[in-house]
């Protein structure tokens, strides 16, 4: 509500601040612009001007009002009395403008009903989406290739699509992609895309990101969380720091070392494919996968970058087992005793009784000391996404056809400093450690207490006390839990490591169909077309592709 007027009309004399309060309270409880109107209108008094001070002037106003607010003079609001005030204070108190006051006659034609309001809503808009329009959008949305990733899970309903797709940059391809001898209608808008998207599938587009918590996410949304809910994030946000304190300890000692000691974090990049660029088929088409295993050294800055393609290897335990097993054997040939490595809680790569049997194996083979630790889910950002995300800046202008240009692509990614280091990882360099596994004992530790391998937050190797494995569920335990690795039979123990793959690993056929038809299309240029020819494939019957097979082991 607005002040007083200060006219000559005294009209603070007539009507007290409490009176203009219930006025003002009475006219917005109305909830209704067109209840709103009636009121302006029922107290206020159109009529013809009476006098003209300049005759030779020409004036547009015909009319003019009086104004009124109702006073309640009885027991009942039934009793009131209209008292006339100016226009300054009808609307100061009302709390509204000279338009809206011109609204309500404009709308007035002399009945007690006034129009109704009619803004927002309109009588010409079409039924614009038809089902052929439809058909049109989904067959365009389903004609791109999910995403591979190992961050997506194989049972989400979610369809992901590549991180530097958009709605917007859908539907320009769209326009481009139609054809008007299949399709009877077409989509002319992007909101008309946008709403058939929406309304039919659960689409995201793949940005594989560390940067916010779920459980953080989760509890700052609830408005009264119970105490249990608060003690569950504190412990939380506290198991955040400790993991943070000792990684930065560990990057320090590193440091300080002389050499004797490394601390290291290691993730996958997300999957690099063949081809790849801003061309728009590339969109349709299914192509080559390549993986990119990172060890980034926290204490010299150095970055360890295994890379090799599907036909080659997976991303499972015996992957990630063998890329570590030769950054420790590197770097133990250097004078290196004690490993302290860092990662994030991925069971199927990172925290299994394959990739705890190695450091057992390296521990014992090399005498050394290997400590892992994992750092606190959700919270998982770590010095090697810096390589990461350099690769990703280096390639965002670039053509890429094959997995040896992704290599020389990431090698001088960097505009500064000493280039990543590139290791192009083959069959032979793949080993099988379920050997290290068969026929021991991992279920129990020394105490008879089954090991629950989902919540341990560290493990250890020592050279000097090999066949066991020490482990802890909560980084600031003091004692270590312990496991000996036993074996149930006399034949249980072998240490020759065996390659983990005898022949190459098929390309799904649909996917080296599409690889072909990029070639014959000329999408991908001749000098590659040898390489592409000669992946291995099979001619059967083409089912569906199943990403990160690895994840379940």
């Amino acid at each position: 509500m607005g002040p007083s007027c200060k006219c000559r009309y005294k009209c603070p004399d007539k009507i007290s601040h409490q009176q203009r309060l219930e006025c003002f309270t009475k006219f917005w409880q109305l909830g209704d612009r067109a209840m709103q109107w009636n009121f302006i209108i029922k107290y206020s008094v159109k009529m013809k001007k009476k006098r003209c001070l300049n005759q030779d002037t020409p004036n547009n106003r015909k009319h003019t009002f009086k104004y009124y607010l109702p006073l309640i003079t009885g027991s009942s609001e039934s009793h009131c009395e209209k008292t006339e005030v100016c226009q300054t204070m009808f609307i100061n108190t009302l709390a509204v403008s000279t338009r809206i006051l011109k609204t309500a006659w404009k709308k007035y034609d002399g009945s007690a009903i006034l129009e109704e309001d009619r803004r927002g809503r309109h009588d010409n808009h079409k039924i614009v989406i038809d089902d052929a329009m439809k058909q049109s959008v989904c067959d365009h949305v389903r004609a791109f290739v999910p995403v591979e990733s190992h961050y997506i899970r194989k049972n989400s309903q979610k369809l992901y699509l590549q991180g530097d797709l958009s709605i917007a940059k859908m539907f320009k391809l769209y326009l481009e992609w139609f054809d008007c001898e299949k399709y009877t209608s077409k989509a002319t808008k992007e909101r008309q895309y946008r709403d058939i998207v929406n309304l039919n599938f659960n689409l995201a587009f793949h940005i594989p990101k560390k940067d916010q918590c779920d459980e953080c996410h989760v509890f700052r949304l609830k408005k009264n969380p119970t105490d249990q809910e608060k003690e569950t994030f504190q412990q939380h946000q506290a198991n955040k720091k400790v993991a943070r304190n000792l990684k930065s300890q560990d990057k320090k000692d590193a440091e300080e070392s002389n050499g004797n000691m490394v601390a290291a974090v290691f993730d996958f990049e997300k999957v690099l494919q063949c081809p790849h660029g801003n061309i728009n088929i590339f969109y349709y088409k299914r192509k080559l996968s390549s993986f990119n295993f990172t060890v980034f050294d926290m204490g010299k800055r150095k970055a360890v970058c295994y890379m090799w393609d599907e036909s080659v290897a997976k991303r499972g335990a015996n992957e990630v087992s063998s890329c570590l097993l030769d950054f420790i054997q590197t770097n133990v040939d250097r004078g290196v005793k004690e490993f302290r490595f860092w990662s994030d809680n991925c069971a199927g790569q990172n925290r299994n009784r394959f990739v705890f049997s190695m450091y057992v194996y390296a521990a014992k083979k090399f005498n050394i000391y290997i400590t892992h630790r994992f750092l606190q889910k959700g919270h998982t950002q770590n010095e090697g996404d810096s390589v990461h995300s350099v690769i990703e800046r280096a390639s965002q202008t670039k053509t890429i056809y094959s997995p040896h240009e992704w290599r020389l692509l990431v090698r001088w990614a960097k505009n500064e400093g000493e280039p990543y280091v590139v290791r192009n990882v083959t069959q032979n360099d793949v080993f099988d450690f379920k050997c290290l596994v068969i026929n021991k004992v991992w279920m129990k530790d020394i105490n008879g207490k089954k090991i629950n391998w989902s919540n341990i937050r560290e493990v250890h190797a020592d050279g000097s006390d090999p066949n066991k494995l020490f482990f802890k569920y909560d980084l600031t335990q003091s004692d270590y839990n312990i496991l000996v690795i036993r074996g149930n039979t006399r034949n249980s123990i072998q240490t020759e490591l065996q390659p983990a793959y005898s022949e190459p690993i098929m390309v799904p056929p649909a996917k080296y169909k599409d690889l072909m038809d990029m070639c014959r299309s000329e999408v991908i240029p001749f000098e590659y077309h040898p390489y592409f020819n000669s992946l291995p494939h099979n001619t059967s019957v083409d089912v569906s592709e199943k990403f990160d097979d690895d994840l379940s082991e």
